[in-house]
């Protein structure tokens, strides 16, 4: 009840009380070398305070394929601003990108966490063929040949997908915000789900060149079952857009249809 209260008290104000930009968080790396040993041990300060990284801090930046800087600043982050509250448990890819301050940094943290998506939807899908596989083995009664009825959305997908996710983007209005839900809208999107791109205001070769731009090659067009349909006046955006705003996509399920649009 009081986190209403707030929210309705935030609409009450002027544009002007809500403005909030935050500046951009400046990471110092220094570098020590024992004169005994040899080795070197790195420290940081961010925006003026020291972070300590331990030795599963260190571990956890490789495996997010992250830089001890890049993790210096995601603990910064977490532990000393409002979005360590809003939403602790926010892959650390993400984090970093919503506190860049320029666009090729956006772009670069959206590319990381479009690559760590794409590796775990790959390790999912072996993992799905060797439990199909086991089964077989297991029960040789189970012919594989024989598929069981598909119902609902799955009747309209493809084999091995079972929602359909659908991104509708404005070409000639999509700024880096945009580009930047379009790309965590595609990398997000689940191993079994199928992808549907409509784009107004924009050629076929536009919206191609589009999602080279933002990372999505030929083979992950192939892996996430992408297909996109472009022209200069898509009806598809309008249609679907319910009045909120462009760019959105739509979660298709057997059951139900979930919405989600840029801020």
């Amino acid at each position: 009840m009081k986190r209403k209260v707030a929210y309705l008290l935030l609409l009450a104000l002027p544009n002007s009380a809500l403005a909030y930009t935050h500046q951009s968080l400046k990471v110092i790396t220094t570098q020590t070398i024992n004169a005994e040993t040899g080795n070197s041990d790195q420290s940081f300060t961010v925006d003026g305070l020291e972070i300590t990284l331990s030795e599963k801090d260190k571990r956890l930046a490789k495996n997010w394929n992250l830089s001890h800087g890049d993790w210096a600043k995601y603990k910064y982050i977490i532990e000393y601003t409002p979005r360590g509250t809003w939403t602790p448990d926010l892959d650390p890819p993400i984090v970093l990108g919503n506190y860049a301050t320029t666009e090729e940094e956006r772009m670069h943290y959206a590319r990381k966490m479009n690559e760590i998506e794409l590796a775990r939807r790959d390790r999912e899908l072996a993992f799905q063929d060797a439990a199909i596989r086991a089964i077989y083995q297991s029960v040789p009664s189970v012919n594989p040949n024989i598929p069981k009825p598909k119902t609902g959305i799955a009747a309209r997908l493809t084999e091995g997908r079972t929602t359909l996710r659908s991104l509708f983007i404005d070409y000639k209005t999509c700024d880096s915000k945009c580009k930047i839900f379009s790309t965590l809208a595609i990398a997000t999107s689940p191993s079994d789900s199928k992808l549907d791109i409509h784009m107004t205001n924009a050629t076929g070769p536009q919206a191609e060149q589009f999602l080279s731009d933002i990372g999505v090659t030929e083979n992950k067009k192939q892996q996430k079952a992408i297909s996109v349909n472009a022209s200069l006046n898509n009806h598809m955006v309008e249609k679907h857009r319910n009045g909120g705003t462009v760019p959105y996509y739509l979660v298709t399920m057997d059951t139900e249809t979930k919405r989600f649009h840029s801020q």
